[in-house]
């Protein structure tokens, strides 16, 4: 199967803004109604993204930092009886934990906030990969079992040898590295233009390496282009979580296209209740509910959690 199509095509192996489905109405606002019924849950499974949900973006992605009470609200929210936190991002998991503070632990207890990282791959559960990650990457979406770790390895070397070559055509762009994948940031290309052929470039040749042993995903998140070869995602990490908290409510928010892998599965507004952060996505996000920027998330946690207490 190709690791990528055209930007408005559909493929298992592809996440793209267009990928969701067709236009729909934006979700509505998060209101009091939707806070009083978290509160009123008596287990609740808060989830939250990081980069433009916790956070602002910054061109200087080892700066960002969440925004101020932010984790605040969120430890005070996994102290309280019956809620369980995690914060699960694309970044691996060692960057996760130093731009949040927070440290990864091998038994996370229940007032403890579990990282997540690389859209699932690495947990905090065991300071690496999580059991369903690890059966994620273990095998290709066919059944099909995968490839040694090396041969994995090998195909992310070739991706991160030919995202390096085009990179180098742009100062602006550069390549990050991932334990289950590579990435072409693009924030600061020389023009949107130079970051869309860029991208389409990468994305055309991960095409090439991608087996039914070793698929290659490819990931159009903002301002990056990312390719796994892992088939781990933000949703199936929360999927896996919840089947062994089955009696929890799940309140999830995010910004970018990998969230919606979350939120499409949640069964929204009720019980589940899913956020849209930042509004790039309004027209094709499967949220039911909004916010408009970190800071109104901080401010949604902290009444939350002032109403649980």
């Amino acid at each position: 199967m190709p690791a990528s199509l055209p930007p408005n095509s559909q493929s298992p192996n592809k996440l793209g803004p267009n990928a969701l489905g067709p236009n729909t109405p934006g979700p509505e606002d998060l209101g009091a109604e939707d806070l009083s019924y978290l509160a009123a849950a008596e287990n609740l499974l808060l989830a939250v993204d990081f980069d433009g949900t916790l956070a602002e973006f910054s061109d200087s992605p080892s700066d960002v930092r969440a925004v101020p009470g932010a984790l605040e609200a969120l430890r005070e929210l996994a102290g309280l009886p019956g809620v369980t936190v995690l914060i699960i991002s694309g970044r691996q998991l060692r960057e996760l934990s130093a731009v949040t503070g927070l440290p990864v632990l091998e038994n996370p207890g229940p007032d403890d906030i579990r990282l997540v990282g690389s859209h699932g791959a690495e947990d905090s559960l065991s300071g690496s990969a999580g059991t369903a990650s690890e059966d994620a990457a273990g095998s290709a979406a066919d059944g099909t079992p995968s490839a040694s770790p090396s041969a994995r390895a090998q195909v992310l070397q070739k991706l991160g040898e030919h995202a390096e070559q085009i990179a180098a055509e742009d100062p602006g762009m550069w390549v990050e590295y991932k334990p289950y994948s590579v990435g072409l940031h693009t924030r600061q290309a020389a023009s949107p233009e130079a970051a869309e052929q860029a991208n389409q470039r990468l994305a055309e040749f991960a095409a090439t390496c991608s087996t039914p042993a070793v698929p290659v995903q490819v990931t159009w998140g903002r301002d990056i282009l990312e390719l796994s070869v892992a088939t781990a995602t933000k949703g199936s990490y929360v999927a896996g979580l919840r089947s062994r908290l089955p009696e929890h409510v799940v309140f999830f928010l995010g910004d970018d296209v990998t969230d919606e892998t979350v939120l499409s599965a949640l069964t929204q507004p009720r019980p589940d209740v899913g956020v849209h952060v930042g509004g790039r996505l309004a027209d094709t996000t499967a949220a039911t509910r909004s916010l408009g920027s970190p800071f109104d998330v901080r401010d949604a946690l902290q009444r939350l959690a002032a109403l649980r207490r």
